[in-house]
């Protein structure tokens, strides 16, 4: 899969995420419908954890009993169909794979990215923020993958009021 193309700034908190992967994220009526389709639609948290899991060469299963949860909750988990993971299983994957400094850092990242289901709230915002919100909400579905890589870059170079290492948005300062 070809990988984004390299950005003159910093990297985003998805260096993993295929391009290909943009569009099946947010995807399209016709693959978001299809049966067949559903290990296409994973979060960029699902995405890592199965990638893990496979590079350990680990089945479901297996992976599910290291972490003391059921392999049909960590299918779920993998496909988007759960929200986002607890502090705690995104620390006992970390420990099971070993991973340290920043790539258990980008982990914890894309568990906070990965909620498949998000809450924009535009209070206090400026009308324009409601309805690019509203907008992105309805029409999320119909974004191809070029419109999704566009507003992926035009997201990450905006540093936004940052507090800390993350914004007033809550997305993380790139």
């Amino acid at each position: 899969m070809p990988s984004l193309p390299p950005s003159t700034g910093p990297a985003p908190p998805w260096p993993n995420l295929a391009l290909s992967d943009i569009a099946l994220l947010g995807g399209t009526n016709t693959m978001r419908k299809q049966p067949g389709n559903r290990s296409r639609h994973r979060t960029p948290f699902g995405q890592r954890v199965h990638e893990l899991r496979r590079a350990h060469g680990m089945t479901l299963s297996q992976l599910a009993a290291e972490l003391g949860v059921s392999p049909a909750y960590l299918s779920a988990l993998e496909h988007g169909q759960r929200g986002r993971p607890s502090w705690w299983l995104v620390q006992r994957i970390i420990a099971v794979f070993n991973i340290i400094w920043d790539e258990a850092e980008e982990l914890v990242e894309l568990a906070r990215l990965s909620h498949p289901r998000p809450v924009i709230d535009t209070r206090g915002l400026r009308p324009e923020a409601t309805l690019l919100a509203n907008l992105l909400a309805e029409r999320i579905e119909s974004l191809d993958t070029e419109q999704l890589r566009q507003l992926l870059e035009l997201l990450a170079e905006q540093p936004d009021k940052v507090i800390g290492n993350t914004s007033k948005t809550g997305v993380k300062s790139l």
